[in-house]
């Protein structure tokens, strides 16, 4: 009987001689998700190794034990096995990649998510639903290589002690709000959900900071109302409510027609717009921007990224291109660069490239 060995990516031959009984493997994995959502992470590693021990398609078991080795905090376990599945194409890949460079990020891997990550958007075949969450890693991961080398080597876990940081989340720098966030999500306690609902809440704090936050408490299914505002926009909601689906396509509606106009002419600013764009939509989360144009923003977004690049432009080509009235367009491109310039400032000498 073959097996799956995790460790060299092969099957191997088994000289076990094992009659299983109709649907073991998968009542087995069944177990295993179960005792995942019940937070007995231990007992699904069991139920999952055992499934393992058969002759069965991994990808579903190797997914629930790297998700055991994360709830367990075996992060270095949780990389070495979602690299083995990317690299024998084992599972959805972009959504093992979500996992893997995430993980990574924990680590304080950063050279390496920008690494792979450069590979993986230059070829352009990135599905839409991952675009927003990848282009923020690889920014985030960009800013730790070039501005903190000191961080990089340094895994998350260690840095902060979560019960000193409570109180004084709201008065620390970025970096340091970044990895205790970061921490954050291997618990669930009380004493987390009230400190992320006040920094969700204090406008001094990061805009995309507070939009990561949001996610978390949406998804530890948090009722409690939440009164945010952001960029002259305010709100009151509930975290288990929200979606990102609504923003979701607008910023696809948006790249569509940048895509059209930009791409073509010169792919590698095409390239950096669509990072904006996404950037200043993570920062405005859960808010969209207003108003709900796609040709106007896809304008404003065209002249931003020439702006940030010191590219000249001709406004008023711009604006016939998206058939959009030129001092709109200007007065959202100039609001894009606003956004840009309140996220993450706490950190010197960023850049969106």
């Amino acid at each position: 009987m073959e097996r799956y060995n995790t460790m060299s990516g092969k099957k191997t031959e088994s000289s076990d001689n094992i009659v299983l009984y109709p649907g073991l493997v998968k009542r087995l994995i069944e177990k295993g998700m179960e005792a995942l959502k019940e937070k007995d992470a231990k007992k699904a590693l069991t139920m999952f190794e055992q499934a393992e021990q058969y002759d069965a398609e991994p990808s579903q078991i190797l997914f629930g034990k790297a998700l055991c080795y994360v709830e367990l905090g075996k992060l270095d376990d949780a990389v070495l096995l979602t690299d083995q599945m990317l690299r024998n194409d084992i599972g959805n890949y972009y959504d093992i990649l979500q996992i893997h460079l995430s993980l990574l990020v924990q680590l304080g891997r950063y050279d390496e998510v920008v690494e792979m990550l450069d590979v993986v958007l230059a070829e352009d075949r990135l599905p839409a639903k991952h675009a927003e969450s990848f282009y923020q890693l690889l920014h985030f991961s960009r800013q730790m290589v070039e501005d903190s080398p000191t961080y990089i080597k340094e895994p998350l876990s260690e840095e902060l002690d979560l019960k000193e940081t409570y109180d004084d989340i709201n008065e620390r720098d970025s970096l340091e709000q970044w990895h205790f966030l970061q921490q954050m999500r291997k618990h669930n306690n009380p004493a987390d959900i009230r400190t992320l609902l006040s920094f969700v809440e204090s406008e001094s704090n990061d805009p995309a900071l507070r939009s990561y936050a949001l996610h978390m408490l949406t998804m530890h299914k948090v009722e409690k109302r939440v009164r945010i505002r952001k960029f002259d926009q305010e709100a009151e909601v509930i975290p288990v409510e929200l979606n990102a689906d609504e923003q979701q396509r607008f910023g696809n509606a948006v790249v569509e027609q940048l895509e059209a106009r930009l791409a073509v002419e010169n792919p590698s600013l095409f390239k950096m717009a669509e990072q904006l764009w996404w950037q200043f939509l993570y920062a405005l989360y859960p808010f969209t921007p207003k108003p709900e144009q796609k040709d106007l923003w896809a304008g404003a977004v065209h002249v931003a990224v020439h702006e940030s690049n010191g590219l000249p432009f001709d406004e008023e080509e711009i604006a016939g291109m998206y058939n959009c009235r030129v001092q709109q367009m200007l007065e959202k491109g100039e609001e894009i660069h606003f956004v840009e310039t309140e996220t993450f400032q706490g950190i010197s000498g960023h850049s969106f490239r």
